[in-house]
């Protein structure tokens, strides 16, 4: 039992990565494996090859929780996710993009070899309506649990993502594999793991942030949705500038 840590790192937020890794609050019985990947290596590659060795550890934990090196979480996350007991579950976020749009993608459909979906942007912006004396600031959360907190999803990012070990096993390598048609590895993970049997999780009660430059959370999102507090262009600017300091 346990959990295997890996991060498909560039290095670029390593002192920032070390201080949410610290105070991150762990279940027993963890087994840490570091990966890293360069520029010469593609994501896709870097995660193929944390795969083969959380398979091939000798000790064998039975989830593997891959984190980028750009995300901030909560030091609660990790617990709550493994407290879910699920194939493959990841917490909210957002793409490392602007517009940033939550990681809840459904409605997968084939056109010629090409795969699309469809972004749950409307009904996360409902639910975080619904939710909304949660979400004051860009910084990730662990809400508290409720009836609705999980969505079944056809893909979702992997940026802070944990996998049971049978999931794993049961996929034929290679595991990810990068989409030329504007979709990542992630979503290739995500069609597999389906195709399978396993069911893929979001759990809106972890929510995670993006950190490039500047933050991109839940009140980006809303801005970009028109929907925050501050209703006129100036103060949406006010918004993104205080987002902006979170820089590094």
């Amino acid at each position: 039992m346990g959990i295997s840590i890996a991060v498909p790192s560039l290095d670029l937020h390593a002192v920032r990565l070390a201080r949410y890794m610290i105070a991150t609050k762990m279940p027993s019985g963890v087994e840490v494996i570091w990966k890293e990947y360069s520029h010469a290596l593609a994501i896709d590659k870097a995660r193929n090859n944390i795969v083969h060795s959380f398979l091939d550890q000798e000790v064998k934990t039975d989830r593997l929780w891959m984190v980028d090196d750009d995300m901030i979480w909560d030091p609660d996350s990790v617990g709550r996710l493994y407290e879910r007991d699920l194939d493959v579950v990841a917490a909210l976020t957002w793409t490392n993009a602007v517009p940033p749009c939550p990681t809840i993608w459904q409605d997968e459909r084939e056109v010629d070899g090409t795969y699309f979906y469809t972004p749950a942007a409307f009904e996360t912006l409902q639910w975080m309506i619904d939710h909304d004396h949660n979400f004051v600031s860009n910084d990730p959360v662990v809400l508290p649990p409720s009836d609705n907190d999980l969505v079944k999803v056809d893909a979702t990012g992997g940026a802070f993502i944990m996998i049971k070990r049978r999931v794993l096993e049961a996929i034929e390598p290679p595991w990810f594999e990068g989409d030329v048609n504007g979709f990542g590895e992630d979503f290739y993970f995500c069609r597999k793991a389906r195709a399978a049997g396993f069911k893929v999780f979001v759990d809106r009660s972890v929510i995670v942030s993006h950190q490039p430059r500047f933050v991109l959370g839940p009140l980006t999102f809303r801005a970009f949705m028109g929907v925050t507090r501050t209703a006129t262009a100036e103060e949406k600017e006010k918004t993104y500038e205080a987002a902006r300091k979170h820089e590094d």
